[in-house]
Formats: C-alpha cells, sequence, structure tokens
C-alpha cells in the first residue's frame, strides 16, 4: 500500500482554515452597517441648489482688491529699488586680498582642527 507524503492530513488543513475563518468573521462584524451611515449626508440647515434661470454676466470689468500703483509710483519704486541694488553690488563685492588671505587661515584651520577636536575628545576633556 502506498501513502501519499505530499496530502496534508486533516489536522493541517484545518490550521490551515483557522486564519480564513477568523478573517471572514472579522470582515463580516464590520459589514454590518448600512450604506446610509457610510455616505455623509449634507446639513440640514443649507438648502439644496435651485436653478434661478439667470447667469451671471462674465463681461463686467472686474475691480481690483486693493487700490493699484499709479504709473509715477510705479516709476519711483523702481528707481529706489535700482538704487538700492547698485549700493547691494558694491558692498557684495569681495575683496581679493581678503578671501585669499581669509581661504588660507580656512586650509590652514581644516587641517590643523581635526587633530585637535580628537586629542580633546580622546583626553575627555
Amino acid at each position: 500500500m502506498e501513502t501519499n507524503a505530499r496530502q496534508p492530513g486533516i489536522i493541517a488543513r484545518m490550521l490551515l482554515a483557522a486564519p480564513l475563518i477568523a478573517g471572514m468573521a472579522i470582515l463580516s462584524a464590520c459589514a454590518s452597517g448600512t450604506i446610509d451611515e457610510a455616505v455623509p449626508r449634507a446639513a440640514d440647515a443649507t438648502p439644496a441648489a435651485q436653478g434661478t434661470g439667470q447667469f451671471p454676466n462674465l463681461n463686467l470689468p472686474r475691480k481690483g482688491a486693493t487700490a493699484q500703483f499709479t504709473a509715477a509710483e510705479q516709476k519711483q519704486n523702481m528707481s529706489e529699488l535700482a538704487t538700492l541694488r547698485q549700493a547691494n553690488e558694491t558692498v557684495a563685492a569681495p575683496n581679493p586680498a581678503t578671501t585669499s588671505a581669509d581661504q588660507a587661515t580656512l586650509s590652514k584651520l581644516g587641517q590643523t582642527e581635526p587633530a585637535n577636536v580628537l586629542k580633546e575628545i580622546e583626553s575627555g576633556q
């Protein structure tokens, strides 16, 4: 008589089916509500949209929310900005001699600082 070792026994089948049965039970518990409970309703105080037969006139010119600049104010603001831009460019231009000296200082600091920090960490200070 030949036995088929690949076919699972009844206990193995029950162990495989147990999680499926538990999952179906959980899903059926979640599905106890009605569709009316799941769909949001409009507030009772707001009336439903009604057709009035009137449409907005989109050809009317729009009015700005704030007062607009006049041409003279715009010209004055542009000249002030140009003056400030020129002042900023003269301040922002670095001095080449100072820049190379700063680079040399930073380069030297980059070479010595890691060793100093390591010594400080190792000494426990």
